[in-house]
């Protein structure tokens, strides 16, 4: 079982990790180092270890949206970029 968190609205790609942003608001580190879903529109679907990434927002980040980061490779070691993570993308969160 999982549970609908986010929709992806950018991705930004560098050499070990994509940064995912986010439909929603919210702090940073709400989904760090764990296992996440990502659900393509195409019905693809990606497992990924996410980690933490630290952006600095000023006094409030509740009024920013939602940034990720997740690593290059899937949890079948498959590697995978940006074009594997088109906008729209919906992020889940296996509940255990």
């Amino acid at each position: 079982m999982a549970k609908l968190v986010f929709k992806v609205t950018n991705v930004f790609e560098n050499k070990d990790s994509l940064w995912i942003t986010t439909d929603k608001p919210g702090s940073n580190g709400h989904l760090s180092d764990m296992m996440i879903e990502l659900k393509t529109p195409n019905g693809k679907t990606i497992k990924v270890n996410s980690r933490t990434l630290h952006v600095n927002r000023g006094q409030d980040e509740r009024d920013h949206n939602y940034t990720i980061s997740v690593d290059r490779i899937d949890s079948n070691n498959q590697p995978f970029s940006k074009q594997d993570v088109p906008i729209n993308t919906e992020i889940w969160l296996p509940i255990n």
